[in-house]
């Protein structure tokens, strides 16, 4: 029960920071501090460039268990630093878990952080 409400919770922070994020952006003209609203864009179209990616991370959130399909896992090593600190914002032990995992998966060796 408590790693259910866990992940509710979790998962009604992400949405909530998702949906935060664009009101932000079109009242105060900015986003998140020093990190331009147009780059959050981009970096949601990485994830959204493979089908099913957003709900497979969504997922992953809710249960607290990564289960990513190789195309999305390539797209979430792809992501620029600066987008995995906006797309995982419970800290950069949650990216550096999923980005394991997914190296692990594709069998790649992980590009250096910038």
């Amino acid at each position: 029960m408590v790693s259910s409400r866990r992940a509710s919770l979790l998962l009604t922070f992400t949405v909530t920071v998702m949906a935060i994020t664009p009101a932000l952006s079109q009242t105060t003209g900015g986003g998140l501090p020093g990190f331009p609203p147009t780059s959050q864009l981009e970096c949601w179209k990485i994830i959204n460039s493979v089908a099913g990616c957003t709900e497979q991370l969504l997922k992953s959130f809710e249960e607290l268990k990564f289960d990513f399909l190789p195309d999305c896992c390539k797209a979430i090593i792809g992501i620029p630093s600066p987008c995995a600190q906006w797309i995982f914002p419970f800290g950069l032990s949650l990216g550096e878990q999923v980005n394991k995992y997914c190296t692990n998966l594709l069998g790649a060796v992980p590009s250096p952080a910038s």
